[in-house]
C-alpha cells in the first residue's frame, strides 16, 4: 500500500444556486449523513503514520463557508478525537515481535451512530455501553517495535468520539515469528479527557515479565523443603478457592522468546480462611494420596480492574528441555509423598490440581503469593 499525500487545500463543487454571504458546512466522512456520524468498531491502517483511513471510520468536522468573490471558502474544524499510539520497547525480547493490531476498550460507548450538528458530535446521543459499543479494534500491517519512539515505524491512529473517560484499556497484539504465536501487552489509562479536534499521543514502553533462561537457575530437582514452596494445603486453597483462570493471551518471555499461556489465581490475602496448616480443617499433607484436579473456573484474563488481587503463573512446561511450554505448568510443592516422589502443582487450559513426580524431575520452585 501507498500512503495518501495530504493537500493544503481542496476544491468542492455543489449543484444549485447559492447567494447568502455564508453557509454552515458539515463533514461526516464517508457516511455523508449530515446529521449523523458513525464511529467504526473495526478500523484498518496498513501503513505506519498514515491517517487516510479516518474518513471512513468516524472523522467529522464543521465550518462556516464565507463568500469571497464568486466562491465560498472555509477551513474545516475537526470534531472527532484521535488517539495516536507510538509504542516502543527497551526490552530486546519484545522487539522480536511485530504489532498486528491495537484494541482499546472504554467505560462508555466509543462506536456506533451519534447525532451531529453545527457544533459537532452530540455526546448526549452516545449509544448505550455494551460489549459491541465500548471497543475499537485497529488492524495493522505487522508494524515493527523500535527501541525508542519513532512515528515512521508504527504510529497507529484511532478516531473516536470526544469526551471524558474514567478508563481506557489498551491491548497491543504482538506476533512472534520465532514461536509463531500472538499475544497481548496491556496498558490502562484512567481519567482520560479527549477534546474534539485534538490528537492525544500515547507512547508506551512495552514490557513483559522475563522468567529467564532454561537451566539450573530456573528448574531444579526436588529437595526438602523445596526452597519454601507452598505445601499441599496451600495448593488446595489456590485451586479450589482461588478462582483459577487460564490465560492464553498475556505475553511473557522465557529462554529468549515470547510465549503465552498461564494461570491466574487469587492471592492468598484474597482467599477467606487461607491456612497453610489445613484445607478447611483437613490436613492434606497427611493423606496417603491427595492427588486431585478440577477444571479452571474460567478461561481468560480476570477483570483487568482486579488483577492486583490475582497473581500469574506461566506455563513453563515440564522441564528445561522445553516440553509443554505455553501449554502446561508444573511446579514443585514442598510436600513429599515418600520414597523418591514429591507432590507437584500442575495446570493447563483444562485442569488444575496436584499430582506427584520423582525427585529427579526438573521443575521450577515457587512461593505462595
Amino acid at each position: 500500500p501507498t500512503a495518501v499525500k495530504p493537500a493544503a487545500t481542496a476544491k468542492f463543487y455543489f449543484s444549485g444556486t447559492y447567494t447568502a454571504n455564508n453557509y454552515n458546512v458539515r463533514y461526516t466522512g464517508a457516511s455523508n449523513l449530515g446529521n449523523k456520524v458513525d464511529f467504526s468498531v473495526v478500523q484498518n491502517q496498513p501503513i505506519p503514520n498514515d491517517a487516510s483511513h479516518l474518513n471512513i471510520c468516524g472523522d467529522c468536522g464543521t465550518a462556516v463557508a464565507i463568500k469571497v468573490g464568486g466562491r465560498y471558502q472555509f477551513t474545516l474544524e475537526h470534531k472527532a478525537s484521535y488517539l495516536t499510539f507510538i509504542p516502543y520497547s527497551t526490552q530486546e525480547i519484545v522487539r522480536e515481535g511485530v504489532i498486528t493490531a491495537i484494541q482499546i476498550k472504554a467505560d462508555k460507548a466509543i462506536t456506533g451512530r451519534f447525532d451531529f450538528n453545527d457544533n459537532g458530535v452530540v455526546l448526549s446521543s452516545r449509544p448505550a455501553a455494551n460489549s459491541s459499543t465500548t471497543a475499537i479494534y485497529l488492524k495493522l500491517n505487522n508494524f515493527e517495535i523500535p527501541v525508542s519512539p519513532d512515528p515512521t515505524k508504527n504510529a497507529s491512529i484511532i478516531v473516536l468520539p470526544p469526551g471524558t473517560y474514567n478508563r481506557i484499556d489498551v491491548e497491543y497484539f504482538i506476533h512472534s515469528a520465532a514461536t509463531n504465536l500472538t499475544g497481548i501487552i496491556f496498558k490502562r489509562y484512567t481519567g482520560v479527557t479527549l477534546t474534539a479536534g485534538r490528537n492525544k499521543k500515547i507512547s508506551a514502553d512495552l514490557q513483559v515479565i522475563n522468567y529467564g533462561t532454561y537451566g539450573p537457575a530456573l528448574f531444579h530437582s526436588w529437595s526438602s523443603p523445596a526452597n519454601g514452596c507452598p505445601n499441599i494445603n496451600e495448593c488446595y486453597w489456590y485451586f479450589l478457592e482461588g478462582q483459577p483462570n487460564w490465560d492464553s493471551k498475556t505475553l511473557w518471555a522465557a529462554n529468549g522468546h515470547l510465549y503465552t499461556g498461564g494461570m491466574w489465581f487469587l492471592r492468598k490475602s484474597q482467599i477467606p480462611g487461607f491456612n497453610a496448616n489445613n484445607y478447611r480443617g483437613a490436613d492434606k499433607t497427611q493423606l496417603n494420596n491427595p492427588q486431585y484436579e478440577i477444571a479452571p473456573s474460567s478461561n481468560g484474563h480476570p477483570s483487568w480492574a482486579l488483577t492486583n488481587r490475582f497473581f500469574f503463573m506461566p506455563a513453563l512446561g515440564y522441564g528445561y528441555v522445553g516440553g509443554g511450554i505455553g501449554g502446561a505448568g508444573r511446579y514443585w510443592t514442598r510436600s513429599n509423598r515418600g520414597g523418591n516422589t514429591a507432590y507437584v502443582w500442575a495446570f493447563s487450559a483444562t485442569s488444575v490440581g496436584v499430582g506427584n513426580n520423582i525427585y529427579q524431575m526438573q521443575m521450577p520452585y515457587w512461593t505462595a503469593q
